[in-house]
């Protein structure tokens, strides 16, 4: 059951939080140079899944359990990781998420214990939503790789026949050299054959 505690509803943290976890549905975080790199994979999966720990602490924890001062100091920390998530998304940069990742660790996570959780657990439908994000992006990596491949199929349809191509224009080039060479083989002849009858002829 949803116990949100009301005098968090409108909390500055909500709207951070609401703007990172939008970020997951970006297609640029399920590129095949993230989701082909364990590193970056468990990097962005990790700064997104903390982020949704921290919504469902939020909704489920009553507010008599939960540190006002911790709270504020967490919506502190949040805005950098954002920054940084917002900055590959800008330039595609796969340091920006690892960045992420690494200050949600040191920052954020220490600061859990203001949700006194060792009194409650996650609710099992964060974790749904959680996994329902990753198989979205997921799916969305193996769009992009199958876009990908057809992208490069069609590329080297196109080169062959470039290749074909430029192989009759060079059997084409190669046979008029040829023609050209026994052309000029048989003009020089012919000179040859006038000059040494003109030197007869003088002699």
């Amino acid at each position: 059951m949803k116990v949100l505690a009301s005098a968090y509803n409108d909390h500055p943290i909500r709207p951070l939080i609401s703007r990172i976890l939008e970020l997951q549905s970006l297609p640029v975080f399920a590129e095949p140079s993230i989701s082909e790199n364990s590193q970056l994979l468990l990097a962005r999966d990790k700064a997104f899944a903390i982020t949704r720990a921290i919504e469902a602490l939020i909704e489920q924890t009553p507010q008599e359990l939960i540190s006002g001062h911790a709270l504020n100091v967490i919506q502190g920390q949040l805005q950098q990781p954002l920054n940084e998530l917002n900055a590959y998304v800008a330039n595609k940069n796969p340091g920006h998420i690892s960045n992420a990742a690494a200050q949600f660790e040191q920052s954020v996570l220490p600061l859990l214990w203001g949700f006194a959780p060792q009194t409650q657990k996650l609710p099992l439908n964060s974790l749904t939503k959680l996994m329902s994000a990753q198989a979205a992006i997921s799916q969305e990596s193996i769009k992009q790789l199958n876009k990908q491949r057809d992208e490069l199929s069609a590329a080297i349809v196109k080169l062959t026949k470039d290749i074909v191509v430029q192989g009759e224009r060079l059997a084409a080039v190669t046979s008029g050299a040829a023609a050209e060479r026994a052309e000029a083989a048989a003009t020089v002849a012919k000179l040859e054959q006038a000059f040494t009858q003109s030197e007869s002829q003088r002699a």
